[in-house]
């Protein structure tokens, strides 16, 4: 161990940094490509949503929220599970949703849902029900909309990705 000099602190600094912030830098790497990948798996599961392999959709609608994780596909995935008949996980994810996007117009009709759900596993029902029933994309009334928090994760993005910079910059120039 050398006393007296710190020429590695600086190297440390940014390995941590890239350590740290690095995943996150990565996963927000490119946005505007997922973002258009998550869309394109959105359509293809509407399209098997509507031919009824449910099971297909789930794949598809999942696909699109590790891309994108917009509220809408958690309403999607949870379609999807009531109509393949496992209400809990139905459930599970229509909670998500409140949770996850409480100023939707789009809450009392999910809550509804899950008092319905919650009936439904109290009384051992765990069956397929019809795509009308699931508020499926037949039954839909309003059009999928994107996050109204864009702004929000612009901007994580944004200071995750000039911090790195900033990190790196300090570790080159001591």
């Amino acid at each position: 161990m050398r006393t007296g000099s710190f020429p590695q602190l600086p190297v440390f600094v940014a390995m941590s940094a890239m350590i740290l912030l690095g995943p996150a830098a990565v996963v927000q790497a490119d946005p505007a490509s997922d973002r258009a990948a998550a869309r394109e798996r959105f359509e293809l599961a509407e399209r098997q949503f509507k031919q009824g392999l449910f099971a297909e959709a789930l794949t598809d609608y999942e696909a699109g929220y590790q891309l994108a994780p917009l509220p809408g596909f958690l309403i999607d995935i949870a379609h999807c599970h009531r109509m393949l008949g496992d209400l809990r996980k139905a459930r599970a994810y229509y909670r998500k949703f409140i949770l996850v996007a409480p100023q939707s117009p789009r809450r009392s009709e999910v809550q509804e849902i899950v008092k319905d759900l919650d009936r439904a596993i109290a009384d051992g029902l765990e069956r397929p029900i019809s795509a009308a029933d699931a508020g499926g994309p037949a039954a839909k009334a309003a059009p999928h909309t994107p996050s109204a928090r864009w702004w929000l994760w612009t901007a994580v993005a944004s200071a995750v990705v000039g911090s790195t910079v900033a990190s790196l910059a300090v570790a080159e120039h001591p």
